[in-house]
């Protein structure tokens, strides 16, 4: 087993600056999921903890698509047209992970699975859904236009969010619903649900590419995830409404709930100006009002990407994302007592020359954190990793 060291980072450190002190501090560094074609991405890994104790991640798992898109054609994508997203699970505290159910999840053209566990033991398991196929079929498509890459003859569409939900543990999923959120815009990332106390859910998203900047926002369902709607604004900038390139992009957003119901969601802040790439300044706004207002984004004094929050046991928020400083990747950890200052900072992976992207934590039963991440080593196919630590 390789053990790796947790490292203590300053508040206010940027990209671009030299990587951070080691701490003495360890924790268990973990292979998760590699594809069984060794050829083939795995990646966008979420953690959910059944209520059986197991520990269940969802991830997907491409095919000969995204192989011949990224490694033959050069066009490095993240999109791949035949993927499986799949569920493994852990029954002993990750260590080790198997699969556990028959058929995928979803299938086809999907991305941003996520995985929560509702009151009650139910898991929920959604994914952004949508097509991909040559030219001559768009009009058989549904959805919306996201990309067309004309030296692949692949048109690439979005039509809403998949969602299914287990009640034995996700060994088996029930039926598929659609939710078809913001329309006529395009999706662009989709993160975990959480449920408010009389059983309502929310789900944050980004949308509005590719003709206008992207903005965060959250649906709403009723009916216990049957169905999907009501939308609501949390953070946008109106110049992007007219022109991509005059407007701040805010997208990849994560979405925390307190025990008092208090939201507040965090988010990436890409400005048009700097060529950013994923990384960039991280925000937050609160609602108080379950979701119908929003505060003016704030910054929360952390640069990165790929949010993640976690509601610990002691009421407080752990803040995961991923970072860069120069050419060496990281995976971090911030913690805050009440959504508005973040402190003790960690780095909880770090390694030259890859790349790091959606860190997703659990809280274990003896007080340990597991989060899990997709990594993308130089030349190699993205896998799925994790840290167990000790906060």
């Amino acid at each position: 087993m390789m053990v790796m060291t947790c490292v203590l980072i300053t508040a206010g450190s940027a990209a671009g600056e030299g990587p951070p002190a080691k701490s003495p501090s360890h924790s268990e560094h973990l292979l998760v999921y590699q594809n069984p074609n060794p050829q083939y991405h795995a990646d966008f890994p979420s953690i959910a903890r059944a209520e059986d104790d197991s520990l269940v991640v969802i991830l997907r798992k491409c095919g000969s698509w995204a192989y011949e898109a990224n490694f033959q054609r050069n066009i490095g994508t993240f999109f791949d047209a035949d993927t499986e997203i799949i569920v493994i699970r852990s029954t002993d505290g990750g260590q080790t992970f198997e699969p556990i159910a028959d058929n995928p999840v979803f299938a086809g053209l999907t991305c941003d699975p996520a995985i929560r566990r509702l009151a009650g033991g139910r898991l929920m398991a959604c994914a952004i859904v949508g097509e991909a196929g040559p030219r001559s079929q768009r009009q058989q498509m549904k959805g919306v236009l996201h990309r067309h890459f004309p030296r692949f003859d692949t048109v690439i569409t979005f039509e809403g969010v998949g969602v299914r939900f287990s009640e034995d543990n996700g060994l088996t999923w029930g039926e598929q619903t659609l939710a078809i959120p913001f329309a006529p815009e395009s999706l662009y990332n989709m993160r975990k649900p959480v449920e408010l106390a009389d059983g309502t859910l929310m789900m944050p998203l980004a949308v509005g590419y590719p003709w206008r900047s992207r903005f965060v926002g959250i649906i709403r369902s009723w009916d216990r995830g049957l169905s999907w709607g009501d939308e609501s604004y949390i953070a946008e900038d109106p110049q992007g409404r007219y022109r991509w390139v005059t407007g701040t992009d805010y997208w990849e957003p994560a979405l925390g709930l307190q025990a008092n119901g208090r939201l507040i969601c965090v988010y990436v802040e890409s400005r048009k100006d700097k060529s950013t790439g994923f990384h960039g300044q991280l925000l937050y706004s609160h609602s108080g009002d379950a979701g119908y207002t929003w505060t003016l984004p704030t910054p929360t004094g952390l640069q990165g990407s790929f949010p993640s929050l976690t509601t610990l046991r002691d009421g407080g928020y752990l803040l995961t994302f991923s970072s860069r400083y120069g050419s060496t990747g990281t995976v971090e950890a911030a913690f805050s007592s009440d959504g508005h200052t973040w402190e003790r900072r960690l780095a909880l992976r770090s390694e030259p020359d890859h790349t790091f992207y959606y860190p997703d934590s659990i809280e274990l039963p003896d007080g340990d954190i597991l989060t899990v991440y997709m990594t993308s080593p130089p030349t190699k196919v993205r896998i799925v990793e994790a840290v167990r630590w000790h906060p």
